[in-house]
């Protein structure tokens, strides 16, 4: 019971950041007048979608990410403009509002933890930086983490754990791997200068591939150091 309880207080925490994600560039967006056709919670088929004023939202099956897909020149046949207005593609926007978009997120996330946790919220991003990656290649400390976390809540800390868990999130997305705002930022700005995503580059060498894969791998070591953490707690090994 204790672990299901852990997982769902997970999910949940989770799922708040990345609606609070969605929501600040969704808002950025409609300030700045650029067409929203997609803003989808979760990951994989959909399971539930409605439409309201033109866009689509959908939940989808996969607890885990979300994202906001904007009108493009690359997407404009899929989805033509129903009806005249001044609603702009993203390309129309200037590379500083492009880039302030793709920060938007993880800046209110970041803002999010300043407010929970007060200015120590400083300490854990910086911390999160080397947190991401070592934890992440080193399952001891990733599962030493993740009670950390877990215990916290149990005590009743529970604004506190997500102040923590909010800023370690800013941090990975402030980070420049694949699926992150930060390489997503990297990328607005070698399409503006060169016409083509940075995958374009090392077609021969299925570059798209290989930075896909890698950011994949980075989430699936996170996730086994989670399950490996919940299979020690069922054979009654507390990380120390």
């Amino acid at each position: 019971m204790l672990i299901a309880q852990q997982a769902l207080v997970l999910l949940l925490l989770m799922t708040l950041l990345w609606g609070i994600f969605d929501a600040t560039v969704f808002l950025l967006a409609r300030r700045w007048n650029l067409r929203i056709v997609d803003v989808s919670l979760y990951i994989g088929p959909t399971i539930k979608s409605w439409i309201h004023n033109g866009v689509a939202f959908k939940l989808r099956c996969i607890p885990f990410g979300c994202s906001v897909e904007y009108w493009t020149e690359r997407n404009q046949a899929e989805y033509p403009l129903p009806h005249p207005g001044d609603l702009k593609k993203f390309e129309e926007l200037s590379l500083s509002r492009q880039i302030a978009l793709a920060f938007s997120g993880p800046l209110a996330i970041l803002g999010l933890s300043v407010l929970l946790t007060g200015w120590e919220s400083g300490s854990y991003f910086v911390r999160g930086f080397h947190d991401f990656f070592s934890a992440a290649f080193g399952r001891p400390a990733a599962k030493l983490m993740i009670h950390h976390f877990f215990r916290m809540i149990r005590k009743g800390h529970e604004w506190n754990a997500l102040g923590i868990l909010a800023a370690k999130f800013a941090a990975f997305q402030l980070t420049p791997v694949p699926g992150s705002s930060s390489f997503a930022a990297i990328n607005i700005v070698v399409r503006k200068k060169t016409g083509r995503d940075i995958s374009d580059f090392g077609k021969k060498l299925n570059l798209g591939e290989f930075l896909a894969i890698a950011g994949i791998a980075l989430y699936v070591l996170w996730a086994t150091a989670v399950f490996s953490y919940w299979e020690s707690l069922a054979k009654g090994v507390v990380p120390e």
